[in-house]
């Protein structure tokens, strides 16, 4: 995955982390279904690489359009300030989730 700001993706982690229902929960689960899906697509992980063998689909060099990702990073940090800047952010949610990612990434530095 190409280069994306550590902000950028703590931002990310609070646009999920609402304590209650906003209106913006939505647009935010569209948002984050695209961006996985090019997270499994740069891994080659199955359901999105599926995808990528219509016929259609065969001529089109994927790594050229990554500009998707991007603004899915862009639109799920913007939610995620506005999270912050309406104090509609649970902490406890945002702390296990990246406790769990240093974990996970330090497993996998160390193994």
């Amino acid at each position: 995955m190409p280069y994306t700001g550590t902000f950028i993706l703590l931002l990310t982690t609070i646009a999920f982390c609402s304590r209650k229902k906003d209106e913006y929960r939505p647009i935010a689960l569209f948002f984050g279904a695209i961006a996985l899906f090019f997270i499994l697509l740069w891994a080659g992980l199955p359901p999105a690489t599926w995808i990528w063998k219509l016929p259609v689909l065969k001529i089109i060099i994927f790594f050229k359009y990554n500009s998707p990702f991007y603004f899915a990073l862009a639109v799920l940090a913007a939610i995620g300030f506005e999270n912050l800047k309406k104090e509609n952010v649970a902490l406890k949610k945002v702390l296990s989730i990246l406790f769990e990612t240093v974990v996970v990434f330090g497993g996998l530095f160390f193994f």
